[in-house]
């Protein structure tokens, strides 16, 4: 919906929008509708910029797909719970030099 509005008021009123291209900035729609550009990016064939997971549900769903496509880069043991811990360091949570976790192995 956005796209289209953006597209709409480009023409109405002149504005020079650009809009991200969805195999680099994906978002949740992607995800559940793409299924053939979701298994290029666990296959690492294309690594988009940002995934926005927004499209689905809960934050539980949100975790556990981030995590199925290998773009989920937090300690296991930095979690929404401790995250919001009163004392609980961040510094220790960035994993960046982790191995995908993929189901099943």
């Amino acid at each position: 919906i956005l796209d289209r509005l953006l597209g709409q008021h480009a023409a109405l009123y002149a504005l020079n929008v650009m809009i991200l291209d969805k195999e680099e900035f994906p978002q949740g729609q992607v995800f559940h509708h793409n299924k053939a550009l979701m298994k290029q990016f666990v296959d690492k064939s294309k690594v988009p910029y940002v995934f926005h997971m927004c499209w689905t549900a809960s934050k539980v769903n949100k975790l556990k797909y981030m995590k199925q496509l290998g773009m989920w880069y937090l300690q296991d043991t930095c979690t929404e719970e401790t995250l919001g811990t009163r004392g609980h360091s961040i510094s220790g949570c960035c994993n960046a030099g982790m191995v995908s976790w993929r189901p099943n192995g």
